[in-house]
């Protein structure tokens, strides 16, 4: 039988990072597309917020 060993911290670090990065860059995004389409389509500050939310959700 093979004998594991436990993931070194680094690792777990790298991973932890990049689920973070990931997470933040599709924030930034969602925000970014209902600013856009409100903004293109002048829908006014609320429809633009709730935009944002439906981009985020999705």
């Amino acid at each position: 039988m093979a004998i594991t060993k436990p993931a070194a911290q680094g690792n777990i670090l790298t991973v932890v990072s990049a689920v973070v990065f990931v997470a933040t860059q599709i924030f930034g995004v969602a925000i970014a597309a209902g600013w856009a389409i409100a903004g293109l389509f002048e829908l006014g500050d609320a429809i633009g917020y709730a935009l944002m939310v439906i981009c985020w959700i999705k």
